[in-house]
């Protein structure tokens, strides 16, 4: 999992590097609005979280 993240990250910096001038933020915002796909029912990045948290619910 954590070669194929990395090889996304690169991709994806790589697909935005030519689109503008403008640095791409690679910082969280400041407030907790990133974290809700991270509690949606039956999606993907809620079941890594159950995962790599060690929890079973």
């Amino acid at each position: 999992m954590r070669l194929f993240s990395h090889h996304y990250f690169r991709q994806v910096i790589e697909s935005q590097a030519g689109e503008s001038d403008a640095p791409v933020a690679l910082y969280l915002t400041p407030n907790d609005s990133w974290t809700s796909r991270y509690y949606k029912p039956y999606s993907v990045k809620l079941k890594e979280r159950l995962l790599y948290s060690g929890s079973t619910s």
